[in-house]
């Protein structure tokens, strides 16, 4: 009787280890994702690049603007492949990733941000480049990538 007790207090003791682990990855996501979003939004040549890659106005963007977006955009990539890495590792629900899709979804409509991100291929991990690939052609992509960095 006592070995199954410390059984079942060993199995209890992994899954609370197991539960804190993801909290705390949980944590360490939303810090970065918070720290990537503040950072943009005080970015204003990066804020000016990626409006007017939304206005298809892309020619206009600046070189100062286009590298600043491109690294805006690198810096947020890097949160979302961590983010998708924490849900290969399962320390993210399958609701968060379908989060992480829809976002790079809407991210990826950005002509600007989709350049930049499809440009910047040896900053992701070889499963996150998949996904983004995907997204990319569940969006209708598959178009060339002009440069939009002048």
């Amino acid at each position: 009787m006592a070995i199954v007790a410390s059984l079942v207090f060993v199995g209890l003791e992994l899954r609370q280890n197991g539960e804190i682990a993801r909290a705390a990855a949980y944590q360490a996501r939303a810090i970065a994702h918070a720290d990537s979003m503040y950072s943009t939004a005080a970015n204003e040549l990066a804020l000016t690049a990626y409006r007017k890659g939304a206005d298809g106005d892309r020619d206009s963007i600046t070189p100062l603007e286009g590298w600043s977006g491109f690294y805006a955009t690198a810096g947020a990539l890097s949160v979302a492949d961590n983010s998708h890495y924490q849900w290969e590792q399962g320390f993210l629900s399958e609701d968060d990733y379908e989060g992480l899709r829809v976002m790079l979804a809407g991210v990826m409509r950005n002509p600007f941000q989709r350049w930049a991100i499809l440009n910047n291929p040896e900053s992701m991990r070889p499963s996150f480049r998949e996904l983004v690939l995907q997204i990319d052609e569940e969006n209708g992509g598959g178009q060339a990538v002009e440069d939009a960095s002048n």
